[in-house]
């Protein structure tokens, strides 16, 4: 009956990926268009090719992991790659930097609320409100939670797929072109910094005591490396594409606001039929933050139970993401500056030379 209950409270490959999807497609709506517009200018449609080129590196060493190391806390895999003080402290760093990611999003997500939908209403209060939602939420199994996502991912996709056929229709070519060798550097740039960007979804790995591996990980990490490339370009087009990069890098949420200009069959403002799955897939984006939070925070700290906790991590959290920048513009700024790099080194190089070393130990 154990055996049952631990194997139902799994998160299967498929709805793992589905995750994924979810958050890292939310989370190029958000920032990609913008980032590409002002670091690669013209040549932005091109940056996603070397997002994939890198990107497809990292899913080897996600399934060395979760195959060796499967039911295992992230923080435990550390210790014993690393050594129990190395792998603390390196787990510690980890914890760190997802409380600090947790922060920046749920602090995002409450300003773009303000800004677009609740102007007049206190942002602190808003916060809050969106905190009690979330911490509500925590006291469920992650299993659960991922579960729903599995249904709304495909509304999401369809409406996402929609407004990216109706925008590209009114793509102006001019706004491709010119394009040479010498907007090369900047490709490659840009590309490396988009990484930053996607890397938020693939955080959703890091959750390795909860997924359930499969041998078909790994084809399903090309997959999705696939799915951020069609998806990458196709949102550039339908954005950059549309108003020109000059615009759009300085839009403060060009997706949303390229979605407003829509008229579909006579109706003015289609974007309204977007809103609330949107704001549904974004709780659901930060709720798994959380989740990958107490995850580690579990590890860290050796706990059984994690329950105890959650609405004081909650608080901290939303604390910080108060305190992390004086008004949006500097959160934006930050995320340009630290946060991109900060998720590709987490995310992305740490899992690489997690599988190095424990291939080198012939742990794995």
């Amino acid at each position: 009956m154990r055996v049952m209950e631990e194997q139902t409270a799994k998160i299967s490959n498929r709805t793992a990926f589905l995750l994924a999807v979810t958050i890292t497609l939310r989370s190029m709506e958000y920032f990609l268009p913008q980032y590409m517009a002002d670091s690669a200018k013209q040549a932005f449609w091109l940056s996603p090719l070397f997002m994939f080129a890198l990107l497809i590196l990292v899913f080897p060493a996600y399934s060395i992991i979760l195959k060796t190391f499967a039911g295992m806390n992230p923080v435990d895999i550390m210790r014993k790659v690393f050594g129990r003080v190395a792998g603390a402290l390196v787990g510690a760093v980890a914890f760190i930097w997802m409380v600090i990611l947790s922060a920046f999003l749920v602090r995002y997500f409450v300003e773009g609320l303000s800004i677009k939908f609740y102007t007049y209403v206190d942002t602190e209060l808003l916060l809050i409100f969106i905190l009690l939602v979330i911490g509500f939420v925590l006291h469920f199994k992650t299993v659960y939670v991922s579960r729903i996502n599995d249904i709304f991912v495909f509304i999401f996709l369809f409406l996402s797929a929609l407004s990216f056929i109706l925008l590209l229709t009114r793509m102006d070519v001019k706004n491709l072109a010119p394009v040479s060798s010498h907007n090369v550097p900047s490709m490659i740039t840009s590309g490396i910094g988009g990484l930053g960007i996607v890397a938020i979804g693939l955080n959703i790995f890091f959750l390795t005591d909860r997924i359930a591996y499969k041998k078909n990980f790994l084809f399903s990490g090309v997959g999705l490396s696939g799915f951020i490339l069609v998806a990458g370009i196709v949102l550039l087009l339908s954005t950059v594409g549309v108003f020109g990069y000059s615009v759009v890098s300085k839009l403060t949420f060009p997706y949303t606001q390229s979605i407003k200009t829509i008229h579909f069959l006579g109706i003015d403002r289609v974007d309204a039929l977007f809103v609330p799955i949107l704001q549904f897939i974004d709780i659901i984006t930060i709720t798994m933050m959380f989740f990958i939070v107490l995850t580690f925070f579990k590890g860290l700290f050796k706990l059984e139970e994690v329950k105890p906790f959650i609405w004081l991590l909650v608080a901290f959290v939303g604390a910080l993401g108060i305190a992390l920048a004086n008004n949006f513009f500097d959160l934006l700024a930050s995320f340009r500056e630290v946060f991109i790099y900060g998720n590709i080194f987490i995310t992305l190089f740490l899992p690489l030379v997690i599988a190095i070393v424990a291939k080198l130990r012939k742990l794995a």
